[in-house]
């Protein structure tokens, strides 16, 4: 009793002289090329979770929103805010025309047995698709986010527990073999194949038929482990950012990752930067270039470079601001 009203009046407390503390502050999800060939910065903009004496007390959500922002000139070209109630946690470009948004349900929705939802917006019409129950909790190195197919047939949503890919055609779901270990699942452009990284494992499959198969990261000496992946356009390429282990498991080096389709190794790219946090490869439409952006060392601030498919060489910094 005496410890209840202790927690109690430390939460009370708390209100009084922090009624605007919140968690949660405005970051960056992914970026995407649009087909004008700009690279625009997907931004989740909103506080999280606020104290409150109204109704949800102790905490309440607050609503986060969705701003499509061009990298090179700051200005912002759309925002979505989803219908959906709930905390936007992560969000990727399905196409460069279709966003897909990774929503952290409310108390009150999860309450009716919604815990974390899907929606896929619309950039240029803004309409927003809504898939109930198929988003995925967080992975391993951060926010996770379904696999949506193009044609929105198949769906690859993950929890703490478990994965599952959903037909939407017949309304049927099976759950992978490979559990909750899964992270950055996404699906090729014409939906006949998914890939997601497993740990030191790229994992590519056939939604339809159920079979798959294991590419180890293990490549030129370095144990890799797999944190983001995208295909290109057309589907021909799959690219991921890799991290390097030690022999004794500790964090090395960061490289690029490039391969077939059909799971053969390309190349390995190593461009002797950064490349944390998580953001995926972003190609261009002719899938001559991979854009890498991540956070200059020590600062607050994008670079971008650009990598020439072809020569698989490292060109050069396109901004730095």
């Amino acid at each position: 009793m005496k410890y209840m009203l202790f927690r109690s009046s430390v939460i009370l407390s708390l209100i009084a002289f922090f009624p605007n503390c919140v968690w949660g502050l405005d970051s960056t999800a992914n970026f995407l090329m649009d087909d004008n060939g700009r690279l625009l910065v997907l931004q989740i903009v909103g506080k999280g979770r606020r104290f409150t004496l109204s109704r949800g007390f102790p905490f309440i959500d607050k609503t986060r929103v969705l701003k499509v922002i061009d990298l090179h000139s700051g200005s912002e070209v759309k925002t979505y805010l989803p219908t959906v109630p709930g905390l936007m946690d992560n969000a990727y470009s399905l196409d460069g025309r279709h966003i897909v948004c990774n929503i952290n349900a409310s108390a009150e929705s999860s309450a009716k047995g919604f815990t974390h939802e899907l929606t896929v917006w619309d950039i240029k019409s803004g309409r927003e698709e809504i898939f109930r129950r198929k988003g995925s909790s967080a992975g391993g190195w951060g926010p996770e986010t379904s696999g949506v197919s193009a044609d929105r047939k198949w769906i690859l949503a993950k929890d703490h527990y478990k994965a599952t890919l959903y037909s939407l055609q017949d309304d049927e779901q099976k759950s992978l073999e490979d559990g909750a270990e899964i992270f950055s699942a996404r699906f090729s452009p014409t939906g006949s194949l998914y890939a997601y990284f497993r740990h030191n494992e790229l994992v590519i499959g056939e939604p339809s038929t159920g079979e798959f198969q294991r590419i180890p990261l293990d490549l030129n000496g370095n144990r890799y482990s797999g944190i983001s992946l995208s295909w290109s356009p057309s589907g021909q390429y799959i690219s991921g950012i890799l991290l390097s282990k030690t022999a004794t498991g500790a964090t090395g080096s960061g490289a690029i990752g490039l391969w077939g389709s059909k799971g053969n190794l390309v190349k390995i790219i190593n461009p002797e930067v950064s490349v944390y946090p998580e953001w995926a490869p972003v190609w261009s439409l002719d899938e001559n270039t991979i854009s890498l952006v991540y956070l200059a060392r020590y600062k607050e601030n994008f670079e971008v470079h650009e990598i020439q498919v072809k020569s698989f060489s490292l060109s050069r910094t396109l901004l730095n601001q």
